[in-house]
């Protein structure tokens, strides 16, 4: 598919809601490539309307922890898919309940610590890192953005503008139907998720940092699995979209997407269903799975903000 074709959508588009990342701050977005003429919003539109309608690119597949990155490059398939993989039940421990984070470790011990105990309950864990990438980082976004003392970063967004990524999370709608996905997040909750962030994003000033480089971080899967637990990516972010997905037992085949779009035009994919597995297996008491599965969802909303765009299209399927 060239970006001059004219594309015959045969899905209905106006049968979708419209959602945007009103409060992204990043640079993916497709308003960018449309304003450069690399392609029109009719593509964007198309990939939305397949990504809601066409379940051949879908694949079932047993609920399990997150082993892949949201970022619409990935290619593997054998789990679920969430913001820097697994490295998405760390963040979400740090945000809540702190179950397996000690005062002044750094993110990758902390990191360590969460995935000895999936591995103790039989899981794996993974991520990625991508090609040409050098220094501290390790060419994940929802790691190597973790945090910055002067940069925008996640820990940084989530301090200085919680109340948005919770407005957005409650205001989100059933893409099929635009009807409410009635998520409500009680303030209690709300202020403990901001002030822990609020908590590490402080340290980013002191020598006892919490983040230390995506790097660090991509090396704590390693340590506790193997290279195998590494995709390394290749190639440019093309996201026009993120698909966070409810259902259990299916994941997006993002193989098909590329060769659907000739890898013009991708999306990120996020597991919520996985998220809630991954917090429901870590913690024994509900109230901490609970707790830890809501801050998996600050901390994806987040990232995505800190990464993208506001013209970059919400899509839900549950």
């Amino acid at each position: 598919m060239s970006k001059n074709e004219l594309i015959m959508n045969p899905f209905k588009l106006e049968e979708i809601t419209q959602q945007t990342l009103s409060i992204g701050r990043g640079s993916i977005e497709p308003a960018t490539h449309v304003a450069d003429g690399e392609y029109g919003w009719q593509l964007v539109e198309y990939l939305e309307s397949v990504l809601m309608n066409d379940d051949s690119l879908y694949k079932q597949l047993p609920l399990n922890i997150p082993v892949h990155c949201a970022d619409g490059r990935t290619r593997w398939l054998k789990g679920g898919s969430a913001i820097g993989g697994t490295f998405s039940s760390v963040i979400a421990d740090a945000l809540g309940p702190k179950q397996f984070y000690e005062t002044g470790i750094g993110a990758k011990e902390h990191a360590l610590n969460v995935y000895s105990r999936i591995k103790e309950l039989g899981f794996k864990v993974g991520g990625h890192d991508a090609e040409n990438v050098t220094g501290s980082a390790c060419g994940c976004g929802g790691e190597d953005k973790l945090d910055d003392p002067y940069e925008l970063s996640i820990l940084g967004f989530l301090s200085q503008a919680g109340d948005e990524v919770r407005n957005m999370l409650e205001s989100l709608k059933n893409s099929h139907n635009g009807q409410s996905l009635g998520i409500q997040i009680n303030e209690r909750i709300h202020e403990l998720i901001i002030n822990n962030a609020a908590s590490l994003h402080e340290r980013v000033f002191n020598e006892n940092k919490y983040f230390s480089g995506g790097k660090d971080l991509r090396d704590a899967f390693v340590e506790i699995e193997n290279q195998n637990a590494i995709e390394t990516l290749k190639g440019s972010h093309k996201e026009v979209a993120v698909l966070l997905d409810f259902r259990n037992d299916i994941v997006l085949d993002r193989s098909k997407l590329a060769q659907r779009f000739d890898g013009e035009v991708q999306a990120f994919y996020v597991n919520i269903a996985s998220l809630k597995f991954a917090a429901d297996k870590l913690y024994y008491d509900k109230e901490n799975a609970d707790l830890a599965f809501t801050a998996s969802l600050y901390y994806n909303i987040a990232a995505t903000a800190v990464l993208a765009g506001p013209s970059l299209s919400i899509l839900t399927r549950v």
